[in-house]
């Protein structure tokens, strides 16, 4: 196996002792994966790839029927535990019922035909004109305590109503991971739930394997 080669290979994935991933029916079911599917891999030995450096470092040189056993340390695999990806955010925040937008965002997203009084669905659930003018449009949304949506990726509940002001809840259950903006970066990522209190939420970026010397076995089973 050189760079930029295509391989096709058998694997077996250990992290602490315990088989994590496998292409071997046998295996998986034996260690009580729940994968729907089993079967080799086939990737292009790419740095820049989506698998691991080490994974593709260690694969180097390989041919065809032959069996590796390796260790790769986090710097190689999912990166070192960072204690700046623990991210901590409100549990709640407030939403305005009612909002004013540019008439030109309608019009960039072929809009055109705006009244008084429509309506239309949102992320939010309904929305309503409730006026307009040649530069803006006010709108109204219509939303009820112990309403829930998702919006952005998220499971939210509203809380409560106060005037024209909704009180919403993130609605994250603690040890499951949720793909959704980074509140520090923007970017949209998978995020775990470590802890929640009354007003915040914890949140771990980590990669779930950071930290973590991987040991693979890989078997060869054809190259391109």
């Amino acid at each position: 196996l050189m760079m930029n080669d295509t391989a096709t290979v058998e694997y077996t994935l250990w992290v602490d002792g315990k088989v994590l991933d496998t292409s071997n029916a046998t295996i998986g079911n034996a260690s009580g994966l729940r994968k729907t599917s089993y079967g080799p891999i086939t990737y292009k030995l790419d740095l820049n790839g989506q698998l691991i450096k080490g994974f593709v470092l260690n694969t180097l040189g390989m041919r065809v029927n032959e069996t590796k056993r390796f260790l790769v340390d986090p710097e190689l695999g999912y990166g070192v535990w960072d204690a700046k990806n623990i991210i901590t955010t409100e549990r709640y925040y407030n939403k305005t019922l009612q909002e004013i937008v540019p008439r030109s965002y309608f019009v960039q997203q072929g809009i055109t035909n705006l009244t008084n009084g429509s309506s239309f669905s949102t992320s939010y659930g309904s929305v309503f004109i409730s006026n307009l003018d040649s530069e803006n449009v006010t709108l109204f949304y219509v939303l009820r305590p112990g309403q829930e949506f998702n919006a952005n990726g998220i499971p939210q509940k509203v809380i409560s109503l106060n005037n024209l002001t909704a009180k919403i809840e993130f609605m994250l259950n603690v040890n499951e991971t949720y793909r959704v903006a980074n509140p520090q970066t923007g970017a949209v990522e998978a995020l775990k739930v470590i802890n929640k209190t009354n007003d915040t939420i914890t949140l771990d970026a980590n990669h779930e394997l950071a930290g973590k010397q991987l040991e693979f076995e890989v078997t060869v089973l054809k190259i391109n």
